[in-house]
């Protein structure tokens, strides 16, 4: 029997997308910057977003470690343009899962500003909060300040970090002169709740010079949905980088990410899931180059690789299988697939991405149920963290550890999938 890396945790990746656009949208390159948002109808936002909250809420009933929260800006790819405020709408609906912001681009908020926000998400959770830091893709420098020049973003994120970090650790109030910001006073209030501060990754998509830093300052790294070598080459760099600072990096600062559907079989994963997967990777969440790479925000060689397709999932269903991390199939298939993927990685920390693409409300559900009760269980159980017992939930009347019962999960539209399993 494998042996996998202890103190194994499943991480549910939250992306909370806009996914029903009228006809009409097909006429637009891009979902992202410049898609009119007359596509958007606020009612519809409402509803799609209780249906977010309630998975969250279900993906904690059943044993999630934690829950992914991205931010992005004028696309209907993510309607959370403030991590912070989904996060703030979490903290009451959960008790126990870690709250993973994924969060805020440093680059194009106030960092003292972000420092003084996740200090008190910190302590309003008691102590959830997993920061992980981005960069910010191409597009949100079409859709923030113009004035925030792509290539020195790099520089200003460095920059930044360290502000956030010194007013974090250092007493306060200090003064701070850098090439970008000054402050006079620096002294947040509250500090945070975990000392000296929350665990912190940088997240990405594996540019080099970004996951050397993050190797460097012993900070841990998030990859996105990037294809299999890319997440492999990236882990590797990250390793090495580490070594060479004199730093030996532990499985739980690597986190990686697929995309997985539990079927009845894996004929039925297939059919349910292959027009969802297609509908995320060339539909609704399409976008340009010259949106996604503007000038000087990525280096020659980065560039060059990204502009290749070694960056992308692309191509038909089975190229996307067999270049990307998506697993599917009957539970047997999906916990041998992830259990060869986790021994490859060589880290304990896996962010699982449940809802893709057009896949409807009922299956997203029934994929938590089957996922948590069928597979999580069984890879936890290998690696020695337990089989998710205290987190399974009898039939007939359901209760979370915070009191939400099964009425209030169907109040926003999570019953349908809690009757499965």
């Amino acid at each position: 029997m494998t042996r996998l890396p202890a103190d194994l945790q499943f991480v549910l990746l939250e992306q909370m997308p806009y996914t029903d656009l009228r006809r009409g949208h097909e006429q637009y390159p891009s979902t992202w910057v410049d898609l009119p948002n007359a596509f958007c109808e606020p009612e519809v936002a409402a509803r799609l977003w209780d249906g977010y909250m309630g998975e969250v809420m279900l993906a904690e009933q059943g044993g999630f470690d934690g829950v992914m929260i991205t931010e992005h800006h004028s696309t209907s790819h993510n309607m959370n343009s403030s991590a912070s405020v989904a996060a703030a709408s979490l903290i009451p609906r959960t008790s126990r899962i870690k709250l993973f912001m994924a969060g805020v681009p440093i680059t194009l908020i106030n960092p003292n500003r972000l420092a003084e926000e996740y200090a008190m998400l910190d302590v309003l959770s008691r102590g959830r909060l997993v920061c992980a830091f981005p960069l910010g893709v191409g597009q949100e420098f079409w859709a923030n300040a113009a004035q925030i020049n792509p290539a020195t973003a790099r520089q200003r994120f460095r920059e930044s970090m360290d502000i956030l970090i010194r007013a974090w650790t250092e007493p306060g109030p200090f003064t701070y002169d850098g090439e970008f910001y000054n402050y006079k006073y620096l002294n947040v209030w509250p500090r945070p709740y975990q000392q000296p501060h929350p665990p912190i990754f940088i997240t990405g998509s594996g540019s080099r010079d970004t996951v050397e830093y993050a190797a460097q300052m012993g900070y841990g790294y998030s990859i996105v949905p990037v294809p299999r070598p890319v997440q492999l080459r990236t882990f590797e760099t990250y390793r090495a980088s580490a070594a060479a600072a004199g730093r030996q990096p532990r499985p739980d600062q690597l986190l990686w990410a697929c995309s997985v559907y539990v079927g009845d079989t894996d004929q039925a994963a297939e059919r349910d899931s292959r027009g969802a997967l297609e509908s995320a990777q060339w539909g609704y969440s399409r976008t340009t180059g010259r949106y996604q790479l503007p000038p000087g925000y990525t280096s020659v060689e980065d560039y060059r690789r990204r502009q290749s397709g070694g960056g992308r999932l692309h191509g038909d269903w089975q190229n996307a299988i067999a270049t990307g991390r998506f697993a599917f199939g009957a539970a047997d298939t999906v916990a041998q697939q992830l259990e060869e993927w986790i021994t490859e990685m060589a880290s304990n920390r896996v962010v699982i991405l449940l809802r893709f693409g057009t896949l409807s409300r009922e299956l997203v559900h029934d994929n938590i149920v089957r996922f948590t009760r069928e597979v999580m269980p069984r890879l936890k159980a290998l690696s020695g963290s337990g089989d998710g017992d205290d987190h399974v939930v009898a039939d007939g009347q359901r209760t979370l550890q915070n009191g939400v019962t099964q009425a209030t999960l169907e109040s926003v539209g999570v019953g349908e999938a809690t009757a499965h399993g």
